[in-house]
């Protein structure tokens, strides 16, 4: 998906993973996502009066990250496979620099995707996933 949908969810149906963000495989996040979706949509539901106030608390958590992780698959989705000769030596020293700066250096630009914290432990609850 190029542009993320404007919700997870119409009436009383929410969809996840793949069907609300569908992802190239670069971050390898698809899955992950699916999961962190699944249990989100668990908390905010069971944390609902209604089902409705849960499934929007559900878009709200979820669409924010989802999306920022889809974009950010895309990019590195371009960038692998850019055919601009130009690019791709920007692109291939680029890499080769980060061991310059030591192997946390690569985990540190992956930490927006590899944290995460349960709606229940967020301080603002399910809105600040």
């Amino acid at each position: 998906m190029r542009r993320p949908l404007p919700a997870l969810h119409r009436g009383k149906v929410a969809i996840l993973g793949d069907a609300a963000h569908a992802m190239a495989p670069n971050l390898g996040q698809g899955a992950c996502q699916a999961v962190e979706d699944a249990v989100t949509l668990a908390y905010c539901v069971a944390a609902a009066d209604a089902v409705a106030d849960g499934l929007a608390d559900y878009t709200a958590a979820r669409l924010p990250r989802t999306s920022l992780i889809v974009r950010r698959s895309e990019q590195i989705a371009r960038l692998a496979t850019a055919r601009n000769p130009v690019v791709r030596r920007l692109r291939n020293g680029m890499l080769r620099s980060m061991a310059f700066f030591g192997p946390s250096a690569a985990l540190r630009q992956a930490d927006f995707v590899m944290r995460w914290d349960h709606p229940a432990l967020s301080p603002a609850g399910p809105q600040s996933s």
